[in-house]
């Protein structure tokens, strides 16, 4: 029911109150796995539970059922079985069992091995959340031109470091955010952030096969948080990132839904 008569209603398609009928009969079929997993009447046998239903509902103390529902649907394009069988992969369950293992790293340093600060670890990779925007969505801050991907692995191995604030920013930090969004305005049920993006000194350099490494080990944590970007603003962005920018979209990091809320404005377009 609250599929169809959500709470609050937010005036897009895709979100809990604005979907056709396929997409409610999507959402419903989806939603009716999970309730089948947490019942306990799934035949998986190579597995000691089912951890669909966790990630689906990682965000519970701050998002609303069906809002959760909504969101992992609009990213498979509202096709349940492919979502089901997604989370069901072997290879998905045990990148998620790492991150609850670790209980996903909220204290970064430690997650770390004591031996790099955040604030080192910030230096090499300078993005962070700062404050909400007018509608509410959490901003994150990011100068790419100070990311050093040479010196971020110099410090923390691949997959640990960059896996450990993944983990950390997703499952900790951003959802405190979207708590204090909460806090001063009961009825916002997004949980999407906004990501300003300063592009000012990226260097062809830094576009580097380390970088391209980063990237895809962000991608292996962040499939578990589908539809958490609100929009990206890219400001000034040199004459050859268009080139790059197609080509990070032509290697399929990025969903396309994610790729088409990238918008890139130069500061005449602010004011």
């Amino acid at each position: 029911k609250d599929l169809e008569h959500p709470r609050v209603q937010v005036f897009e398609q895709g979100y809990p109150g604005q979907l056709s009928i396929v997409e409610l009969q999507q959402c419903q079929t989806f939603l009716r796995a999970l309730k089948t997993i947490n019942e306990g009447d799934n035949d998986d046998d190579d597995d000691e539970e089912n951890l669909m239903p966790d990630i689906v509902f990682s965000f519970k103390t701050i998002e609303d059922a069906p809002y959760a529902i909504c969101r992992h649907m609009r990213s498979c394009k509202f096709d349940a079985q492919k979502q089901i069988d997604k989370y069901s992969d072997p290879a998905v369950r045990s990148i998620w069992k790492e991150g609850v293992a670790m209980d996903f790293c909220p204290n970064l340093q430690q997650a770390l091995g004591g031996s790099v600060s955040p604030e080192l670890m910030f230096s090499m990779f300078p993005m962070a959340f700062w404050g909400n925007a007018k509608n509410g969505c959490p901003v994150r801050y990011m100068k790419v031109g100070g990311f050093s991907p040479d010196g971020l692995l110099s410090l923390v191995p691949l997959q640990k470091g960059v896996n450990a604030w993944c983990w950390n920013q997703n499952a900790h930090v951003f959802p405190k955010s979207i708590q204090q969004a909460r806090e001063a305005n009961p009825d916002f049920v997004r949980c999407e952030a906004i990501n300003v993006i300063d592009l000012n000194g990226l260097s062809r350099t830094q576009m580097s096969n380390d970088a391209i490494d980063i990237l895809k080990q962000t991608v292996q944590v962040n499939q578990f948080f589908p539809e958490t970007l609100h929009w990206t603003i890219c400001l000034n962005s040199p004459g050859w990132f268009s080139f790059s920018w197609g080509l990070i979209k032509s290697m399929n990091f990025l969903n396309p839904r994610t790729a088409n809320k990238v918008r890139r404005l130069a500061w005449q377009h602010l004011f």
